[in-house]
């Protein structure tokens, strides 16, 4: 009887140690992909591309047009949209499709209006809404007839606007620095992909530039600079009433955007969205000739690879998966050249 109760208690010591040792794995998988380590599996349309080395690029083709300042966008099928941007004093409205797998260009039907310093929302069905970058029509991009029509008018011309889309399907737009005068808009709408709708919202209470990102909450976080203003301060506002109060970082986004505010230099965010338009892996930035990674537990951006070339402030980052990520763009037309990287 003894030795019968000894095994079975043998046998829970066992089975509690092998659940103990998978918690920790579960755990240390979680861990890894706070710190910036873990690489998830990569999404369906990226396995095509081969393998490569981590912390490594690799140049794997060549845009059309250089172009500097650029608006980028991942789709459905892992290419990527490449629109608009400058060629020095030269606006531009061509736009292209980069396929990463076979590292070719194809142009698409021009843009209706030229643009840089665009922004960028992937909808659900796969079009892309493109608003800013100087003009005041939005646009919509379709990767089915590879042309694009004019969806609102925005009530000023104006560059670095905010915009994301809300967990109900709309897209909120708001700021931007206006292109006739150093002055920040206060402008904010809401865009509906259903119905095209473009609705006017309060004014901002504080003219703004940047970025918008929505935080575990649902709320609208805005990574932007105010007039007279060295470096984008994080906050957050309410569509409601236009407010603009200071934000406290709360998780790896936002602890991100907040340490990259501070930052030296020219980092350009880049928080990697797959091809379903879902955060794919930890935040990823670029500063000239070096590609960076977040590191929540270090509250710092590190190098992680070094690039190729050195794409400046023009250059851009897409992420075609959370382990592949895709440099192109830049301010001379060296930077023409596209990159492929594995942080």
């Amino acid at each position: 009887m003894a030795r019968a109760d000894a095994t079975r208690i043998t046998a829970l010591a066992l089975m509690l140690a092998a659940t103990a040792v998978g918690c920790q794995k579960k755990d240390a998988v979680q861990d890894e992909w706070t710190t910036g380590k873990f690489v998830p599996k990569a999404d369906k349309p990226a396995e095509k591309l081969e393998p490569l080395p981590r912390f490594s690029c690799k140049l794997v083709g060549k845009l059309q047009q250089w172009r500097y300042n650029p608006v980028i966008s991942v789709l459905s099928d892992g290419r990527v949209l490449v629109a608009g941007g400058r060629q020095s004093k030269k606006w531009l409205t061509s736009s292209e499709i980069f396929d990463p797998a076979t590292g070719r260009a194809e142009p698409t039907g021009p843009m209706k209006h030229e643009r840089a310093e665009m922004s960028t929302v992937k909808l659900a069905d796969g079009r892309v809404l493109v608003f800013g970058g100087g003009a005041r029509p939005l646009e919509l991009f379709d990767p089915k007839t590879r042309t694009w029509r004019v969806v609102g008018q925005l009530k000023q011309e104006a560059v670095g606007v905010a915009g994301v889309q809300l967990a109900d399907g709309k897209v909120y737009i708001a700021g931007g620095e206006l292109t006739d005068r150093r002055e920040m808009s206060k402008q904010a709408f809401f865009w509906e992909p259903g119905s095209g709708k473009l609705s006017k919202l309060t004014e901002l209470q504080l003219g703004l530039r940047g970025a918008a990102y929505l935080t575990a909450a649902g709320k609208i976080a805005l990574l932007a600079r105010a007039p007279e203003e060295e470096k984008p301060r994080l906050r957050v506002t309410d569509p409601a009433s236009g407010s603009v109060d200071e934000l406290k970082p709360e998780g790896i986004v936002l602890k991100a955007l907040s340490e990259l505010g501070r930052a030296k230099g020219d980092e350009q965010v880049a928080l990697a969205h797959g091809s379903d338009g879902k955060l794919a892996s930890p935040p990823t930035g670029l500063r000239g000739a070096a590609l960076l990674r977040f590191f929540p537990s270090r509250r710092s951006w590190r190098s992680l690879a070094k690039l190729h070339h050195d794409h400046g402030s023009g250059g851009a980052v897409a992420a075609l998966s959370p382990d592949k990520l895709l440099v192109l763009g830049g301010s001379t037309e060296l930077e023409s050249a596209v990159e492929l990287c594995a942080p």
